[in-house]
């Protein structure tokens, strides 16, 4: 099943009322949970490995530029968020 931020939300509401449970306790919750699921997901482990090593390369290319004295790319420094 999958879970929506409609159906999210609904569950949030209906726990909080019935439980006098606050919010933030529910999201904790369900974080622990997304956070369980994903690491079992070998395809997502991959992804999420794969966006550290490329993002690696690029601070370390941003670093090699530095050095070299020559200007770094605007997209470089939005996505690593640098001046």
């Amino acid at each position: 099943m999958k879970l929506t931020e409609t159906k999210k939300k609904s569950i949030k509401e209906f726990i909080t009322k019935k439980h006098s449970i606050r919010e933030g306790v529910i999201e904790y919750i369900f974080g622990k949970i997304l956070v369980n699921k994903l690491k079992n997901d070998k395809d997502f482990v991959a992804m999420a490995n794969k966006l550290d090593r490329d993002m690696q390369e690029l601070r370390d290319e941003v670093e090699r530029l530095k050095a070299q004295g020559k200007r770094i790319p605007n997209s470089y420094k939005h996505i690593l968020n640098i001046d």
